[in-house]
């Protein structure tokens, strides 16, 4: 088993903000880390069990929200459902977002 703890991994993810775009990492790369976010968001609120504060993550929320029409146009449809999801965990409703196709 590893011997670290959640303090210790939150913390690493300082290390990744700023997020980047898909031009900045090449699509594949973009897509891994979209789904790091998502499933930081996931696993902090119980796999969806509770909302979470979005004061706490807001690099979090503006990446989601700006990349929303990024995710749509990969054409990912798994990712594109995890990004709506992870918006209304924060709170914000995916129908906000505006959705380039």
């Amino acid at each position: 088993p590893l011997h670290i703890s959640l303090h210790n991994i939150l913390a690493a993810f300082q290390d990744c903000v700023p997020y980047l775009a898909p031009n900045e990492l090449g699509v594949d790369l973009f897509k891994h880390q979209c789904y790091m976010v998502t499933h930081l968001l996931y696993v902090l609120s119980g796999w969806g069990t509770v909302a979470l504060d979005p004061t706490l993550f807001l690099p979090e929320l503006e990446f989601l929200r700006a990349h929303a029409s990024s995710v749509v146009l990969i054409r990912d449809a798994e990712l594109a459902g995890e990004v709506a999801d992870c918006l209304q965990l924060l709170g914000d409703s995916p129908d906000s977002v505006p959705v380039r196709t």
